[in-house]
């Protein structure tokens, strides 16, 4: 509930709930990073407060200033990207090993809640393994409250994701966040449906997976995002990685030296790619996820070993959207085989 009998000195930030509550019993924050931020406010329940961070001021201290102004609160919530034991808060990443640099604001945190209140972290993968579950113990012990966080995608059931916090310390007493409107996760998705591929000794560099989709709806571009490609087994010094040049028309993928074009315009450089070494692609602010969904569906794998080892090489793919957001890492199988050379 707001507090009213509490002054509080001046403040840099100019913070307002995008909801008028008049009673509230919870807030809500969403960071900055998170697109379709309405459709979220629009499923937080009748007696919450909603409130946007900005992108600009450090969101820990913008969270730290609204909630000196409330007390006796059912619960905090925290809209964001996460990745294992670490939830985003606008440029800063909360994890338990930057705790004794933020402790004074997290224990104020607490202060805002009721006996029983609940802190919930709503963020992929946050509360995953031992790491996430420090995080959300050390965050139960600073506060005082009870907290929860999720082990798994967090977002559309379609793409694989739910609202459930599967991770707690202490009792949760209120219901969780359900917006079935929102249509994205909250990290993004790489997908590559198609089956094995086969490359054979000599031949051209084979594409990977034509099929292969990309999506983010809660970032706009990849701005300083990578992609990350690797042979994490099977591999061979003549291993390489590489993306097929289409052109520089429309809807195409295209290469100048280092420089990779969408359409004709830069959208990242790449490096690596060869033996053991990565392929990292880092992308600009033109590097929108269809931009980049048809850069994957382009990747391919060649050897230049002129004697060739059979067997399969197994690729992995990660890809960071630079909000933040980290995909959950896919596979691939590429069946090697040599020929036999004429005596």
């Amino acid at each position: 509930m707001l507090n009213h009998s509490t002054l509080n000195p001046p403040s840099p930030f100019d913070l307002n709930p995008v909801t008028t509550v008049a009673d509230p019993t919870s807030v809500l924050f969403v960071d900055a990073g998170v697109g379709q931020r309405g459709l979220l406010t629009g499923r937080a329940a009748a007696d919450t407060a909603v409130y946007w961070l900005d992108g600009v001021n450090p969101a820990i201290d913008q969270i730290t200033q609204v909630l000196a102004n409330y007390h006796d609160l059912d619960s905090v919530q925290i809209v964001s990207h996460g990745q294992v034991g670490a939830i985003q808060l606008g440029q800063t990443w909360l994890t338990s090993d930057n705790f004794t640099h933020y402790g004074r604001q997290l224990q104020t945190w607490g202060k805002a809640l009721n006996a029983t209140g609940d802190l919930l972290l709503y963020g992929c993968d946050v509360g995953q393994g031992q790491v996430g579950l420090s995080l959300v113990v050390g965050l139960a012990q600073l506060t005082g409250a009870d907290v929860a966080a999720s082990n798994d995608l967090t977002g559309n059931a379609a793409l694989g994701g739910d609202w459930d916090l599967e991770v707690r310390s202490g009792e949760i007493n209120i219901p969780g966040l359900v917006a079935e409107q929102f249509q994205g996760v909250l990290n993004p998705i790489v997908s590559l449906p198609g089956l094995a591929v086969t490359y054979q000794e000599n031949a051209e560099p084979v594409v990977l997976d034509p099929g292969a989709t990309v999506s983010d709806l809660t970032s706009m571009d990849f701005d300083t995002g990578t992609l990350t490609v690797t042979v994490s087994a099977g591999g061979t010094i003549g291993d390489r990685l590489s993306l097929k040049a289409q052109g520089d028309s429309v809807g195409q993928i295209g290469l100048d030296g280092r420089i990779v074009k969408f359409g004709g315009m830069p959208i990242g450089t790449y490096t690596g790619g060869i033996g053991s070494e990565a392929l990292v692609f880092t992308f600009n602010a033109s590097a929108t996820p269809a931009a980049v969904q048809v850069l994957v569906k382009n990747l391919t794998y060649s050897n230049v070993a002129e004697d060739i080892t059979s067997g399969n090489r197994t690729l992995q793919m990660v890809l960071t959207d630079g909000d933040g957001g980290t995909s959950q890492t896919v596979q691939k199988t590429v069946i090697v085989t040599g020929v036999n050379d004429a005596p």
